[in-house]
């Protein structure tokens, strides 16, 4: 009798003991799979957000070159009017080709932490050159009223290209990329000491592998749908279509950079999933064969 209580009571304590591993083990898992979500949020920022790459390519796949070289024609036609001077001087002087390259070279000029100058002597000598033709070709006509205002109203027109060429908000972007590099590496850091330390206490607590393997399967298959949600909701509701940013130019970019990046998350998302199945038939794998092991050993 003595001996059946003993037993019983060793199968209630390792019960117990199992319950409370499996408790602990599901807590880690949700723990983990926070801290990955984490981690890849982290690393989309770094590595996606804040990268030149990833304004170039959102600028040219939102038709920002084509629309800003538009804007630019009506700003600049609207600071021509007044002089009396035909709008198709202006055609040779501003093209959207060079508009492009002055916005890409100065975009690349943050990124790489160099002092952005501006051709201004280029477009001063075309604008020059095609009035004085101009000039040349009226005799002298009146009613031109350039005059002593000459200068003043190719200030104007480099001031209005100046626009062109610049990102709206793009230095404040610039300012909270060099602020992210510190936050970046604590985070990091961070997070890749808890995945470590995580992994480690479930596999001493589950003893088996394939047993680990299962919980962590559970954690990268959470952070999936934690991290597909939102950018699934937000590509199939297209919310992102009601925002109105000034100048209107810059709204398609932003659209277009949103987009981007949720489609980035939902790489992750799907990495996740993929390493989720990889780690459930590898745990799997691995139970098969102890059973197989197992089954030898004892026949």
């Amino acid at each position: 009798m003595e001996e059946n209580k003993k037993n019983i009571n060793i199968k209630i304590r390792k019960t117990t003991r199992r319950h409370i591993s499996d408790f602990l083990s599901v807590l880690l898992s949700f723990l983990l799979s926070m801290v990955l979500v984490g981690l890849s949020l982290l690393m989309v920022l770094q590595y996606y957000c804040f990268q030149e790459n990833a304004i170039l390519r959102a600028l040219s796949s939102s038709n920002y070159y084509k629309n800003s070289y538009t804007e630019l024609v009506n700003r600049v036609t609207t600071a021509t009017l007044p002089t009396g001077l035909p709008i198709e001087l202006l055609q040779e002087v501003f093209r959207q080709d060079e508009l492009e390259e002055d916005t890409v070279a100065y975009i690349e000029a943050l990124f790489h932490d160099k002092g952005y100058l501006q051709d201004d002597v280029k477009i001063k000598t075309k604008l020059k050159a095609s009035i004085d033709a101009f000039l040349d070709r009226q005799d002298g006509i009146e009613g031109i009223q350039l005059d002593k205002r000459i200068n003043e109203y190719i200030d104007l027109l480099l001031i209005e290209y100046k626009k062109a060429v610049r990102l709206p908000l793009l230095d404040y972007f610039m300012k909270i990329r060099k602020e992210y590099q510190i936050i970046h590496f604590l985070g990091m850091s961070f997070c890749v000491s808890m995945i470590v330390l995580i992994i480690i206490i479930l596999l001493k607590l589950n003893g088996w592998l394939h047993r680990s393997l299962r919980y962590i399967a559970y954690s990268t298959l959470a952070s999936a749908l934690m991290l597909g949600v939102v950018p699934i909701l937000l590509l199939m509701s297209k919310s992102y279509n009601r925002l109105h940013l000034s100048p209107e130019v810059f709204n398609g970019f932003i659209t277009r950079y949103i987009v981007d990046i949720a489609g980035a998350i939902l790489k992750m998302s799907a990495g996740y999933a993929i390493l989720s199945i990889v780690i459930i038939l590898t745990g799997k794998g691995i139970k098969a064969n102890l059973i197989k092991f197992y089954k030898l050993s004892k026949g």
